[in-house]
Order: C-alpha cells, then structure tokens, then sequence
C-alpha cells in the first residue's frame, strides 16, 4: 500500500440546506415588510396622513429639543461613521474574523447606498393633495436611521460573545436615540425611520448569506 492511500481526507460538512433556505426566507420576508410599510404610510392616503400627523405632533411638542435633536444628528457624520467601521474591521483583524468584519462593513455601505437609491429612485413619495400634512417633506426610508442602525449591527457581528449582549444594548440605545431624534428634528416620519431599519436589516441579511455562500465554496475548493 502506497503512503498517498494513507492520507486522511478532509470532510466538509455544509450547512444544513433547512438553515440556508431560512436565511434565504427571512431576507425575502424582510424585502416584502419593507414594501408593505411603504404601501401602508406612502401610497395609502390614510396611512399617510397618520404618519404625518404624528410627525406633526411631536415637532410642535418638541420645541426647543428639537435643536437638541439637530445636535445629535449632526454627530453622525461621515466620519464618524468611518472611524466606527474601521475599528470593526480592527476587531476583525484581531479577533481572526477578518470575512465576518468584512461582510459587516460591506452591509453598511450597501445598505447607505440602497437608501438612497431608493428614496431618491424607486420609494418616491407620489405629489398627492387632501391628506397631506408634510407635501415634499421627508424622505422613504431615512438615510441619518439607515446608517445608524446599519453600523451598530456591524459592531454586534464582530463583537466577542461575552460582550455581544452589552454591545447590542449599546447599539439598540444609539441606534433608537437616532431614529427618535429624526422625527423630534421635524426631518422625518415615523414610517421613514421605520423604513431604514428594515433597510439596515436587508443589507445584513444579504451580506451574511452572501458570506457563507462563498465561505462553503472556500471549503470546497481547498478539499479538491
């Protein structure tokens, strides 16, 4: 018997085909709440009445914090945003995640530049009269709540699982605090903030499946 029959082999075990046909699932489920939101509170003249008359009156009870509000937005800046994402690919590198932290970074660029595609593109508020609070005021979804919520959950992925429980709390709070500032500022309703989450989730969503897709082909070639 010759030594090369002796060599073991290396197995691959793939994921299950239940466990990628779930994430496959959720992605499309999230895509398709996203369309409803935007049938409910933009195309349907009720729903958008509504959402613009709580946007109308939590601005006039606002007052002054809604410039406190401004304040805190004016904290998201774009290079906040970047320093925040290279420290997750910093992580990553550390903490031998380098695909992980990868993907998460990727989800958030997606997910600013699906925003804006859409509000700008595809989401467009119809020009409408009778229930109308906030004609030309606001965007579908908000960009300020996408990237907010988009890069605390690239800090989760990355984060270690002892502290994963405290920087999801962290991030929720952040995240939130954003989404609430935007409507207290006047800039945005309810269904907008609404909106970005789900945008957020998407992007998410698709890195992560997009990253164990290439992952189980990784594990294949290198058996062949």
């Amino acid at each position: 018997m010759s030594a090369s029959t002796l060599q073991p082999t290396r197995v691959v075990i793939p994921a299950p085909a239940t466990t990628r046909r779930g994430g496959a699932a959720a992605l499309v489920g999230t895509v398709a709440l996203l369309g409803l939101l935007y049938a409910l509170v933009v195309l349907w003249p009720l729903g958008r009445w509504v959402d613009e008359r709580v946007t109308v009156r939590v601005a006039q009870a606002a007052g002054r914090e809604a410039h406190t509000a401004e304040t805190l937005l004016a904290l998201e800046s774009a290079a906040t945003v970047a320093a925040v994402l290279v420290a997750v690919l910093v992580v990553g590198v550390v903490r031998s995640r380098v695909p992980d932290a990868i993907a998460a970074v990727a989800a958030a660029g997606l997910a600013a530049l699906a925003t804006e595609t859409l509000k700008l593109a595809v989401l467009s508020r119809p020009e409408t009269s009778g229930f109308s609070l906030l004609p030309g005021t606001g965007s579908f979804p908000s960009g300020h709540v996408t990237i907010a919520v988009a890069t605390a959950v690239a800090v989760v992925r990355v984060a270690p699982p002892r502290a994963r429980a405290v920087t999801g709390v962290v991030a929720a709070t952040l995240s939130g605090l954003v989404g609430a500032a935007v409507v207290v500022a006047g800039w945005h309703r309810p269904g907008d903030v609404a909106a970005g989450v789900l945008v957020a989730v998407i992007a998410h969503q698709a890195t992560a499946l997009a990253a164990a897709r290439l992952s189980r082909s990784g594990r294949r070639a290198g058996c062949r």
